[in-house]
């Protein structure tokens, strides 16, 4: 049986969800589930949950279940990410996603509330993001997505030498040009809070979470000449060994840095005769933060971005560091192992020669995190694949994930409920760009 909304067509479940206040004891129950649903998500990291969020607030009717194979979260992009949103990139869309997330932050009770629960509180901070420029190729980047920002009506601001200097007195502005600032919803919070609050709330709404992982995806064909497949159905094992077929109307595919392995299971990667011969290029790659101690404990740092990639901000006591490592250093993905001798090597010139007090810091811990690196551009595939007309994906941000999640997921949503966008149009970096072999390229990566 089915019924309709708007365009679209999805399977009718008889899912019975119960309202009940603890999350703890929510959690507890996200085993249970039906073997219909409307649409399935692969992947309950913080893109899946918002598109779960989404899908149920806009349509509450709809059955929502998403499958996520490591509840705790040992591995996630998410929790392991520092956790920094800004407005300061090239791209028009990023802006307005990062925008509207930060926005969505700032009044975060009234999404993500649930009655008779704990106030939400993610810690955030608009400590702002500073990117420096040393040299005219800098500046000039620095200028042209100043531009687009302001288009944007983020709140930026340039500061020539003087003003860095007057406002960040610790700050070695020698060889500097300029630098951007900016003064409102940027800054840094809590990602493992923020993604509790958005899993509480989409389980609250009736989403199902379900503690599973995806064994493989039952693939039909329609017969005729054109020999084309589709995919309503999804083999999954729960935590208890279980393995079960579930059927969908609507799939996404939110798995992050898995996205790519899941992605061959619907033969995209393989040797096919049709658009499927192309692959995902998503896989992981591993980033390492540093916590150094200085001191001069009077330095309270923005993120402060240099143009060697290098980055720090203050984070309690102490500061945060990371740095993208060039092609040749990528480290190995096996663990998330964190190799101490790269900050001696990669951050310790950068930050010394930046802030006359790092040149005695010590560093006192570190972690690691995969992105979900989109080798093709950098940039996230999101939107429907043109071979699947009912399979979406939602993935591949490479480390600006979290910041633009709660857009990305409206998006998303809206392009499933209505076949378009309706708040912010994404759809130049769908599939299209991949198989069409045409980058879209974020100057402002990090």
């Amino acid at each position: 049986m089915f019924f309709a909304f708007k365009k679209r067509i999805f399977l009718k479940s008889s899912n019975v969800f119960s309202k009940t206040k603890s999350f703890r004891k929510l959690s507890i129950q996200t085993n249970n589930f039906n073997s219909n649903v409307d649409v399935a998500i692969f992947g309950g990291g913080i893109m899946g949950l918002f598109t779960g969020f989404w899908l149920k607030r806009q349509s509450p009717s709809l059955s929502v279940m998403v499958f996520e194979k490591d509840s705790k979260y040992k591995n996630s992009t998410t929790i392991l990410s520092c956790g920094g949103i800004r407005q300061q990139f090239s791209l028009k869309e990023h802006v307005q996603l990062s925008k509207f997330s930060a926005e969505f932050i700032s009044a975060i009770n009234d999404y993500l509330s649930v009655p008779n629960g704990e106030p939400v509180d993610v810690q955030f901070r608009e400590d702002g993001y500073l990117f420096l420029a040393t040299s005219e190729e800098s500046a000039n980047t620095i200028l042209e997505n100043h531009k687009i920002q302001k288009e944007c009506n983020a709140c930026v601001e340039i500061l020539t030498p003087d003003k860095l200097k007057e406002r960040f007195p610790w700050l070695n502005t020698d060889g500097l040009h300029f630098g951007s600032l900016g003064v409102k919803h940027e800054g840094c919070f809590d990602p493992h809070l923020y993604l509790t609050a958005v899993k509480r709330k989409v389980i609250h709404l009736g989403v199902k979470y379900t503690e599973a992982e995806v064994i493989d995806f039952v693939l039909k064909s329609t017969g005729g000449s054109e020999k084309k497949e589709t995919c309503n159905s999804v083999i999954i094992k729960t935590s208890n060994g279980e393995t079960k077929e579930v059927n969908f109307s609507f799939g996404v595919i939110a798995a992050g840095y898995e996205s790519g392995r899941l992605s061959r299971l619907l033969k995209i990667g393989t040797p096919t005769e049709d658009c499927r011969k192309v692959c995902c290029p998503v896989e992981p790659r591993k980033r390492f933060i540093f916590v150094f101690a200085c001191p001069d404990k009077s330095i309270k740092a923005p993120m402060v971005v240099d143009p060697t990639g290098v980055h720090f901000r203050s984070e309690s006591k102490n500061f945060i560091s990371g740095k993208s490592p060039a092609s040749w250093e990528e480290p190995d993905t096996n663990n998330l192992d964190v190799d101490y001798t790269y900050f001696d090597k990669a951050h310790w010139p950068i930050l010394a020669k930046r802030v006359q007090a790092f040149e005695a810091v010590k560093v006192i811990g570190a972690w690691s995190g995969f992105y979900d690196y989109n080798y093709f551009d950098e940039n996230e595939i999101i939107g429907k694949h043109p071979y699947y007309s009912n399979l979406f994906w939602i993935t591949g941000f490479s480390g600006h994930g979290i910041q633009m999640a709660a857009g990305a997921g409206k998006a998303l949503s809206e392009l499933i409920l209505y076949d378009s966008y309706q708040s912010i149009d994404l759809t130049k970096l769908g599939w299209q760009r991949i198989l069409s072999n045409t980058p879209v390229y974020e100057t402002n990566i990090i």
